[in-house]
């Protein structure tokens, strides 16, 4: 039965031997969950640039708005106050008719 001990003994020293714990690994070397971390790091990195970026579009376009190129809220150009004399040498004159 020593030898039969010494076999089991043995067969269980080689099976220790060969089980070993390797991490799944990508492409890159990196394991599963180191990968997906820097993945998770660089998203959150283009998130923000992209962030960034809108804010400064949306500040260039309420700036475009409000800067003074829209027509609507302009001060017109008042008329010409005219005398009475003035007019009515204008109505004479057919300036005013109403065909017009």
């Amino acid at each position: 039965m020593d030898e039969e001990d010494k076999t089991d003994e043995e067969t269980k020293e080689e099976v220790k031997e060969e089980i070993t714990e390797d991490k799944p690994t990508t492409p890159t070397g990196l394991s599963v969950i180191e990968e997906a971390r820097k993945e998770r790091v660089e998203l959150q990195k283009q998130l923000d640039r992209k962030e960034a970026l809108l804010n400064r579009e949306e500040a260039l376009e309420a700036d475009r708005q409000l800067g003074g190129r829209a027509e609507a809220g302009g001060v017109k150009d008042k008329p010409k106050e005219i005398s009475d004399v003035e007019y009515m040498e204008e109505v004479m004159s057919g300036k005013h008719n109403a065909k017009e």
